[in-house]
């Protein structure tokens, strides 16, 4: 029988969290000026009353559209994300930075998609304390263009990533712009990666949109919860800020998909 040490259980338990969120997380690409797909930032398939709806941050769906070459998901397949999102605000200025659109049943059978329900989430529930969080997305520094895609047939192999940490007591939210009541703060600075190695997290831009996940224990990692939607990076101060998911699901009932 194997006895494992503190950071084995860390690193085994994040190692299932990973592979768990992942199955409902995505990257979101534009095109470049040769139509190659560009990665952009993460987003995350949520189940909201029976209709997979795609959510990710307002900022960076501006930033692709910007390229006017279209948003495309990043699936089983390179797809063009049919129809327009619905944002919080035109460039994700305001306090939820959030946007999201529903995504066709063909389309999610299509690219094999899974859906989060609702009930993993943190919406109009009490959470159990958290053991830690994570935040899992597709950093931009370990998905470069020119080592991730194969220009002969222009498909793109996508790095995905989960960084877990604490959230941080206390917090000067307002110092940031921010809002308990909206938004939860997560550190992220320099760590133990998965080898058990010392070393600095990749810069989390391209992490946009990702999921943040509340994990009740060690030996609950599968159980995890997606408590945020992530938004917002301040380097000086190592901090991730994401917009809590019930603010989300309520602004996807209301302008989104109204059931």
């Amino acid at each position: 029988m194997t006895v494992l040490d503190d950071d084995q259980h860390i690193r085994r338990a994040m190692s299932e969290v990973s592979n768990e969120v992942a199955r409902f997380s995505y990257a979101l690409f534009g095109l470049d000026t040769h139509d190659r797909p560009d990665l952009y930032a993460s987003c995350v398939l949520v189940e909201c009353d029976g209709v997979g709806v795609l959510v990710t941050a307002a900022h960076a769906i501006s930033a692709i559209e910007k390229g006017g070459r279209g948003i495309y998901l990043g699936a089983k397949h390179l797809t063009q994300v049919p129809g327009q999102f619905e944002r919080s605000s035109k460039d994700g200025n305001d306090q939820l930075d959030i946007a999201a659109i529903v995504l066709p049943h063909d389309l999610l059978r299509q690219e094999e998609m899974e859906a989060l329900p609702l009930s993993r989430t943190g919406f109009d529930r009490p959470l159990p304390d958290a053991h830690f969080r994570c935040v899992h997305g597709y950093p931009l520094s370990k998905n470069r263009q020119y080592k991730r895609l194969n220009d002969a047939n222009k498909t793109f192999t996508r790095y995905h990533f989960t960084y877990a940490g604490v959230s941080p007591e206390p917090v000067n939210y307002q110092k940031f712009g921010k809002d308990t009541t909206f938004h939860v703060a997560l550190r992220y600075r320099k760590g133990t990666n998965e080898k058990g190695n010392r070393g600095r997290p990749p810069f989390p831009k391209g992490v946009s949109g990702g999921g943040l996940w509340m994990i009740p224990g060690l030996f609950a990692a599968k159980d995890c919860y997606l408590e945020g939607i992530a938004i917002e990076y301040h380097n000086t101060h190592s901090l991730l800020f994401s917009t809590r998911i019930d603010h989300v699901v309520k602004f996807v009932r209301k302008y989104v998909h109204k059931g």
